[in-house]
């Protein structure tokens, strides 16, 4: 199983090196990675097209018939659509959430970003946000794309997580004194009896 799961990963990773390089040479990348957010969206929020794309009963002309229908020159960019038709036609349509979630990893490489998960106890203010967004950028000397999440049961107020990095001194000192300071925001909402509102930071 580990070993299907690992090969599944580097062929989204090859699909979406490939449509990267494609879109830089159309200077598209940006814009096809908001196209490629909305199609993942859309698909997503359809179970029974889900079922279509991922079926094997379904015939694979008849299926590319109706994706060249559904994602009309109108729909969707032409680098998208033929990723859809050539993904049907080598049975691989399950894969085009992975493919999005790689061509996203490998834009932030390109454009210098990376995402920094954030778990902290209380939704974090604008003003604990900026400081964050500013300390870890600093730290990992790329811009740093905060994706929070509220857990009320996180007792020392603050985890941050980067792929293949560690925070090191430089940052450790700063993000303590924020994770304190949330850690005392927390006090305060539970004696004032208010429960944190997790929802409202969820990305």
């Amino acid at each position: 199983m580990a070993g299907q799961f690992e090969t599944a990963h580097v062929v989204a990773d090859t699909y979406a090196e490939a449509l990267l390089a494609s879109a830089q040479q159309q200077n598209q990348a940006d814009e096809l990675a908001h196209e490629f957010a909305e199609l993942i969206r859309y698909v997503g929020g359809d179970e029974k097209f889900v079922r279509f794309l991922e079926s094997a009963v379904v015939d694979e002309d008849h299926r590319r018939e109706s994706l060249r229908r559904i994602f009309g020159h109108e729909r969707l960019s032409l680098l998208l659509r033929n990723l859809l038709l050539v993904l049907n036609d080598r049975g691989r349509l399950p894969l085009l959430s992975a493919i999005y979630e790689s061509y996203r990893r490998q834009l932030d490489v390109l454009r210098g970003r990376q995402e920094v998960h954030v778990t902290t106890a209380v939704p974090l203010t604008a003003e604990q946000r900026r400081h964050m967004q500013q300390a870890v950028s600093r730290a990992i000397e790329r811009e740093a794309i905060l994706v929070e999440r509220v857990e009320p049961s996180l007792l020392g107020g603050l985890v941050v997580e980067m792929a293949n990095r560690r925070m090191d001194a430089s940052i450790r000192h700063r993000l303590d004194e924020l994770a304190e300071h949330i850690r005392r925001s927390g006090m305060r909402e539970v004696q004032a009896g208010r429960r944190p509102l997790a929802e409202t930071s969820k990305r």
